[in-house]
């Protein structure tokens, strides 16, 4: 039979991760010499093909940076935007807890779970039943 959870024995971290999803907007220029222009402002591009991009800006009119830590997406736009650039940041930040038990020879020990959705709801029980919430920047 399964104990009762002593709600002083847990706490809880609370992650938050400060993401953005980054995209270069072509705004109707000519993909070739507005591709090669964004390859000179942007050498992480450097690493795809010019072919792959320029196929990219044809079917979308942009080029997807990806997500990006939001300090350099911050600067990635600032960069971009002095160049002549229309960026598109779009905030896919987020918050996630981990639950730490603070008893037995081990501790603290962080509860890890196969399955995120129940490890979140475990974490958010915790809370709401008033277990310490760590504040924690990711």
């Amino acid at each position: 039979m399964d104990e009762p959870i002593k709600i002083e024995e847990w706490s809880v971290r609370r992650f938050y991760h400060d993401r953005r999803r980054v995209a270069v907007l072509s705004g109707g220029e000519a993909p070739g010499p507005w591709l090669a222009k964004l390859r000179r402002v942007l050498p992480v591009l450097e690493g795809r093909s010019p072919a792959e991009l320029l196929a990219e800006v044809r079917r979308s009119g942009r080029i997807e940076l990806g997500m990006v830590d939001g300090r350099e997406a911050w600067k990635m736009g600032e960069v971009l935007r002095e160049a002549g650039y229309e960026v598109e940041v779009v905030d896919a930040s987020r918050v996630g807890h981990l639950a730490i038990h603070h008893v037995g020879p081990h501790a603290p020990m962080a509860l890890v779970m196969e399955d995120d959705e129940e490890a979140e709801a475990f974490c958010l029980d915790l809370i709401a039943r008033g277990a310490r919430v760590e504040e924690v920047e990711g």
